[in-house]
């Protein structure tokens, strides 16, 4: 068996987001560069409608990681696509 060392260069990626409590479960996350987004607890725990959730910004991330790692690689490997559209 070879025993050989690997050398990895690290990167270092920032990313910051603030986040305050406007009202009785809702709130609103900023940045100093992006649109602010509103939020609630679901409506199952006493949130109101029409306001996104923090499980739903969880799946929508998760979401969009995805289609973002497909579409560096197919630029990265000249794969051509029609479309992408993904559900989570």
């Amino acid at each position: 068996m070879n025993d050989y060392k690997v050398k990895v260069k690290g990167k270092r990626f920032m990313y910051s987001a603030s986040i305050k409590l406007t009202g009785k479960g809702e709130s609103i996350i900023e940045s100093k560069v992006k649109p602010s987004i509103e939020l609630s607890a679901p409506v199952e725990f006493g949130g109101k409608s029409g306001f996104w959730t923090p499980e739903e910004l969880l799946v929508a991330s998760v979401n969009a990681c995805l289609m973002t790692t497909f579409s560096y690689y197919s630029v990265k490997k000249d794969f051509k696509f029609i479309s992408y559209e993904s559900r989570a």
